[in-house]
Order: C-alpha cells, then structure tokens, then sequence
C-alpha cells in the first residue's frame, strides 16, 4: 500500500540534561502543548486484520486537535485531506488498494448469497476503522468524537450501511450470523469502542446494492428474487441510527451510476425521517473538490 505524503514531521520535544543539582525537565502541559503546534501524518497503520494479513489506513491528525471530529474515508486525494486537516477534522484515510489474499469480493454480478461474505468483511473493515479512530481521538483527550463517514461509487453504498447501522453494526450482524447469516470475518486492532456515526457523505453510491430500501438496477426486487432473507437484514439498518446527517453528491452526467439512484435513496430516507440533502456537482465519477465537500462535511459533523 502506497504512502502519503507527510503533512509535516512530527516534531519531537527536547529534552535537556541538566549537570546541575535539582534541575528537572519541564513535563507540564504547557510544555508538551508546544511541540505538537503542526498537523502530522502516519502511514500505512495496521488497524485490523484477515485471516492474519494486516489492513492499514493512513491517520491525519490536525494541529489542534483537542475535541477534534473523524472522518473516515477511503482512497481521497491529498489535497483534499489536507483541506480538512486545515478545518480541524481528523482524517482517517483507507487506501484498499491492497487485499488479503483471497479475500472474497462483493460483486452484483453474482448471485446475492455470493454477497452475504464479503458485505460483512466490508462492514467490519469500516467498523474496525471507527474503533480505531476514536480510540485515537480519545488518546488526544476527545472521548466522545462526531464521526462522519465518506466514500465513492461502491464505497458509498458501503457506508451507507456502516452509518445507517452506526452504533449497532456488530450486534445487527450477529443477530444475522445467528440466523444463518456469515459469522465475524476480520479482527479488529482496537477492540471494545462504539462504531455510532453521526454523518454521511456519499458519493454517486451504489445505494440499491447495499440498502435495498428502494427498486434501482440491483435494489428491492433484485434483492429480494435472490435472497430475501439477506434483503430483509440489509434493509432493517434503516431507523436503527434515525439521528445521522446524510448529504449525496451526484454528477447528473454521471455514465458509472446514474443520477436516479441517488434520487431515490434521496427520497427513501426522507420518507423514513432522515435530514437528507442531494447535492448536484460537476466532475464525473469521482469525489468532488475540496471546496465543494467542506462545507457538506463539517455540517454533518456539527462543527
């Protein structure tokens, strides 16, 4: 997995021996404080393994982060990291360029049992990077962070059921592997901790896949000819977290997902009480600029 670029070398405080008697270090906080006045970067951190091959993610910590918010998003630009770094927000950043082998993959050109293994693997790969962070935002005196959730394409729908599940991801699984469903797949690096989230930033997301609440090309009567009983669970996430922020970013010129798809997930949370706000931009199938998602963001989190 490749790195990225460090926003600044973290700077180590100095210690000074004194050959004098009775001369100590200054440990006080004020001291501490002043060496830690610029936004840092680690890369390539393990957060959670499969079947004993490690996942990364890379963690952006801004300069100030006491009572700093989390995003955890996945495969975004430096650039625009760096613009909510600037703002404040602690990045948790997943490549995914690099699997474990034979790792199974998610696909709607297989049959929805196919799909039950990988959707889980997927699940608890965005909750182990919850736990991750906020154990880290709590290592910086933040216990109870805002969270938010972001991605692309697939991605999207991905954590779309990762928020909409929030706080009872794990237990909703289980319920599901108790049912027949596919048992716990990936080991978490930070164990205990909450997977709550509090906003959703989705872009051109294959909604229909991963919350069936709707038709779509591969949504409600796809799902349910194929595997009713999967359907059915993928679809209860909805008013299990009915406090989430939700705001979708589509191109209309959009040839990978149509612009439909977003509509509709659009107006089925609405129906089911959501604050949910479609946002039309122009760039294709990508994520939209810095400038375009930082506003979008910082209200879901609150800030």
């Amino acid at each position: 997995m490749r790195s990225r670029v460090m926003l600044l070398v973290v700077l180590v405080s100095l210690v000074v021996v004194s050959c004098g008697a009775g001369e100590s270090t200054d440990t006080s906080p004020s001291a501490t404080a002043a060496t830690t006045s610029a936004p840092t970067v680690e890369t390539d951190v393990a957060f959670a393994t499969y079947n004993g091959e490690p996942f990364t993610l890379d963690l952006h910590v801004p300069a100030d982060s006491a009572g700093a918010p989390i995003l955890v998003t996945e495969g975004v630009e430096e650039v625009v990291v760096e613009r909510f770094v600037d703002e404040g927000v602690i990045v948790v950043n997943l490549e995914g360029e690099t699997e474990p082998e034979g790792m199974p993959i998610a696909g709607p050109d297989q049959p929805m049992q196919d799909n039950r293994v990988p959707f889980r693997i997927t699940a608890e790969w965005f909750g182990c990077a919850i736990r991750f962070a906020r154990e880290q935002a709590a290592e910086l005196g933040n216990d109870d962070p805002a969270v938010a959730l972001m991605s692309l394409s697939v991605g999207g729908g991905n954590v779309a059921h990762v928020a909409l599940f929030g706080a009872d991801l794990e237990a909703a699984w289980d319920e599901f592997a108790a049912a027949g469903g596919p048992t716990r797949q990936i080991e978490c690096a930070t164990t205990g901790g909450s997977t709550d989230v509090d906003g959703l930033i989705g872009v051109a997301g294959a909604y229909d896949f991963l919350v069936p609440i709707y038709e779509g090309l591969y949504g409600l009567s796809y799902q349910r000819e194929q595997d009713p009983d999967f359907q059915a669970f993928l679809a209860s996430a909805v008013g299990r977290n009915p406090d989430l922020m939700v705001r979708l970013f589509h191109d209309p010129a959009d040839r990978a997902i149509p612009l439909e798809n977003s509509t509709m997930f659009e107006d089925a949370l609405a129906g089911a009480g959501y604050d949910v706000e479609l946002i039309t931009f122009d760039g294709g199938h990508s994520y939209p600029t810095a400038e375009l998602i930082a506003p979008a963001l910082m209200e879901v989190l609150g800030r």
